[in-house]
């Protein structure tokens, strides 16, 4: 059975939706499920999803049904070498300032950057 969430991103088609990983009713996985369900009934709706919560195990069972997430992914859907994509990453990072620890959630950081820049046009919050 469908949720709220997911009934509103079949009517609205989103380009992308924000959810948390533990979600009401029940505050468990509700939205990792939506993840799940959005992704595989939506794959032009890209999925962020957030949580308060340090649960490594979240967010990696993701990333292993979904692998076009990664460096490497990204870097044989581009024809080029996984070090390039690498690359790139981190001299964006750097212009943005983000810094080189991998704690500090730049990939979370460097969206929230550019929605906020003059350049991303309507976008910004």
């Amino acid at each position: 059975m469908s949720s709220r969430r997911e009934r509103a991103v079949a009517r609205e088609q989103p380009d992308a939706v924000v959810v948390g990983i533990r979600m009401p009713p029940t505050q468990t996985d509700e939205g990792l499920v939506a993840a799940r369900r959005i992704r595989a009934e939506h794959p032009g709706t890209a999925v962020l999803v957030l949580s308060q919560h340090v649960e490594p195990g979240y967010a990696l069972s993701l990333l292993e049904d979904y692998p076009e997430l990664s460096n490497r992914a990204i870097a044989v859907r581009l024809v080029v070498a996984e070090r390039t994509v690498e690359s790139h990453i981190t001299q964006t990072f750097i212009k943005l300032h983000l810094g080189d620890d991998p704690t500090s959630h730049r990939r979370v950081r460097a969206v929230l950057a550019y929605l906020r820049s003059p350049s991303s046009g309507d976008h910004g919050p």
